[in-house]
């Protein structure tokens, strides 16, 4: 049977466009099976208080076994100089550089001391260690590698590091900050958990930023616009819909139970991410 070259086309590009949505609907399947398993990991641990010893050597064993050259060497993974003159143009780890340099830069505040809770690879201390000589800072995690896992990017005599769970850390007294850093770190916390680091927090923080990823919620009526965190469950946090098993907290409220307010509290988009990110400067009441 003779067939036109037309018909030729025609039939292959059916059978392409076919092979196209076969793949599409393959990687849509992948996507709701990594998503469901997520929620259920999240909601199983919804309630828990604290990480327990086996919990945090778990997490210590995952975060090391991290590729490093992941981190360490991609190019993208500096600040630029100009940060300031486009910030709305900035990623997640510069949009938290951008919230703390008004902080460090302005005396009246008083910031001698910064910890990053949550930080690997810490870009943002690197950075603004470099750009305030007189404030020292600490870079805090579960492995026992910061030292090796920081070792490409610029160095400064005020910036450390500290391995350990930051909330016991913090607890103990052995870690302080008159200003304290969470950038895409506070989503992972339970509500209960969240509560215990702000209580912590409250009695020697003079400010806490928040730079955190802020996803649609799985279950939530506001589904459809982005959810704003006053309208969340002060005392019954939601659950993302996203490959994370995080949870939305209504920072505000929450804060404010520990002594802190709001400076500013801003959703903005984060430059080719599915996601936006939520920025809260809170100021502790009692001491700042």
């Amino acid at each position: 049977m003779d067939v036109s070259l037309k018909d030729f086309v025609k039939y292959n590009i059916i059978i392409g466009f076919i092979h196209y949505l076969k793949l599409q609907f393959g990687l849509l399947l992948i996507s709701s099976l990594e998503f469901a398993r997520n929620y259920t990991r999240a909601h199983d641990r919804k309630e828990k208080m604290r990480l327990t010893p086996r919990d945090i050597t778990d997490m210590q064993q995952q975060e090391e076994e991290i590729v490093t050259n992941d981190y360490v060497f991609r190019p993208s993974l500096h600040i630029n100089n100009d940060l300031s003159t486009s910030p709305g143009k900035a990623a997640m780890y510069p949009k938290a550089a951008s919230l703390c340099l008004p902080l460090l830069t302005d005396p009246k505040n008083g910031i001698k001391t910064m910890g990053n809770v949550g930080a690997r690879v810490d870009i943002i201390s690197s950075y603004l260690a470099q750009r305030n000589p007189s404030v020292s800072f600490v870079s805090v995690d579960f492995q026992s590698n910061l030292v090796e896992l920081n070792s490409l990017l610029p160095q400064s005599d005020n910036w450390s590091f500290m391995s350990g769970y930051a909330l016991d850390l913090f607890e103990q007294g052995k870690l302080q900050g008159d200003l304290v850093l969470f950038s895409s770190t506070s989503v992972l916390f339970t509500n209960k958990e969240l509560r215990l680091y702000f209580n912590a927090l409250s009695k020697s923080t003079k400010y806490s930023i928040l730079n955190e990823g802020w996803w649609p919620a799985a279950k939530s009526p506001t589904f459809f616009r982005v959810i704003k965190p006053e309208e969340i469950d002060p005392h019954n946090s939601l659950i993302i819909l996203g490959p994370y098993d995080n949870y939305l907290h209504n920072y505000p409220a929450i804060l404010s139970e520990y002594g802190f307010e709001i400076v500013s509290s801003e959703i903005g988009e984060v430059p080719n991410r599915f996601y936006w990110c939520l920025q809260i400067v809170a100021k502790n009441r009692a001491i700042a």
